[in-house]
């Protein structure tokens, strides 16, 4: 393989290593939500469409806005 086709493999597998990271990242992420989600109210879940919504302390949520 001559210089140019090492560095198109190079910049291939970090870009595929970068991707797969990622996605490990975001999977985690969403069963980390979706594992909080399910620990809620209905009350508590409705609480969270609001603007101002406020804290959830048995679950460490903190209020925002």
């Amino acid at each position: 393989m001559n210089m140019n086709c090492n560095k198109i493999l190079s910049v291939f597998f970090h870009i595929l290593f970068c991707y797969e990271e990622m996605r490990a990242l975001l999977v985690s992420a969403y069963e980390k939500a979706k594992a909080l989600v399910a620990q809620m109210t209905v009350e508590e879940k409705a609480s969270q469409l609001r603007y101002d919504a406020p804290a959830i302390p048995r679950l460490n949520i903190p209020a925002y806005n």
